[in-house]
């Protein structure tokens, strides 16, 4: 009969123990430590929420309305911006040139920074200096590496006179070889993957530094040579950073703008040079069409998502 009471009284006594908190304590803890991570992240939430999201709402929303950003938009067209843009040819024009852009631009700038990658990740004499003048070109103005590139292409330009002197004059007219329609496009795209191969490098490099030096020291006793190293232990070690700076370089192509802005203004010769952002650029700011400008960017927009969302599922299934 004691049994019972002796069994209760042990019961009460692991429940009122001091390091068994309460039901409702434990609430008021977890709702506290909430508010407290709510505290610090509310200024980033405001932040993003004034710079990205409001703006982005009102370019959707802007797109329905045919409006030419004078007051406010009233003209609402439903999806004729959108129709317009699919019926329009020099938007295909520019796709393509986006999509030129990326054969042109991202090889070179990836194979750069590689190159170089490898290159400073060896025990050479002034590695530190010429890291600091590849990324040089990545903290610059671009309207500073337009300007120089256009001296470059200029008629009395390096490139110009290098190619009249070497036969190839036909490659340039008279004003330059971004004159030429044929040529203006790759001539820019070699100064945008001149510009960003820096940013390419340092990410590769810190790739390579990540590698196992053990990998290194097994392929050299097992008599691989520089090549046989770089192939079998150095690029499989970066297949997720080389994954990573491929989409990073492809939605960058589609958001390529200032380089041709200055270089070739107006979308170039015979809109050689047009792409999606110059394109929306000039119909909204120079043709006052901003719902048709506005559509035109919700659609670079979805091509930009779309591309993050198949990086992130491809990751997701190599992790």
């Amino acid at each position: 009969m004691e049994v019972g009471p002796r069994h209760e009284l042990r019961d009460d006594s692991v429940s009122s123990s001091p390091y068994v908190l309460p039901q409702r304590l434990r609430w008021r803890a977890s709702i506290r430590r909430w508010l407290v991570g709510l505290a610090f992240i509310l200024p980033a939430l405001v932040l993003y929420g004034l710079v990205v999201l409001r703006p982005l709402v009102d370019a959707v929303r802007i797109s329905f309305y045919n409006w030419d950003g004078f007051g406010p938009p009233t003209d609402y067209v439903g999806f004729d911006n959108y129709r317009k843009a699919v019926e329009d040819p020099l938007f295909w024009t520019s796709l393509k040139h986006n999509l030129l852009w990326i054969v042109i631009s991202l090889p070179l700038g990836v194979g750069l920074g590689l190159l170089a990658a490898v290159l400073l990740a060896g025990q050479i004499r002034g590695r530190t200096i010429l890291r600091t003048l590849y990324f040089l070109p990545v903290v610059q103005a671009s309207a500073v590496i337009a300007l120089a590139w256009r001296w470059i292409y200029s008629p009395e330009g390096p490139v110009t006179v290098g190619l009249d002197r070497s036969g190839f004059g036909f490659l340039t007219n008279d004003d330059g070889w971004i004159g030429n329609p044929t040529w203006s496009l790759p001539a820019v795209a070699l100064a945008s993957a001149w510009a960003g191969f820096g940013f390419t490098m340092v990410i590769f490099l810190a790739g390579i530094q990540s590698i196992d030096t053990a990998l290194y020291d097994a392929a050299e006793v097992d008599g691989a040579g520089s090549w046989q190293r770089f192939r079998f232990v150095t690029l499989p070690g970066l297949r997720s950073v080389m994954t990573t700076v491929l989409v990073l370089g492809v939605i960058g192509s589609f958001l390529v703008f200032d380089l041709l802005y200055i270089l070739t203004p107006n979308g170039g010769v015979i809109q050689s040079t047009q792409v999606l952002g110059t394109l929306l650029f000039y119909r909204a700011f120079s043709h006052n069409e901003f719902g048709y400008g506005a559509a035109l960017s919700v659609v670079l927009m979805l091509i930009i998502f779309a591309l993050s969302w198949i990086y992130l599922i491809v990751r997701e299934r190599r992790d």
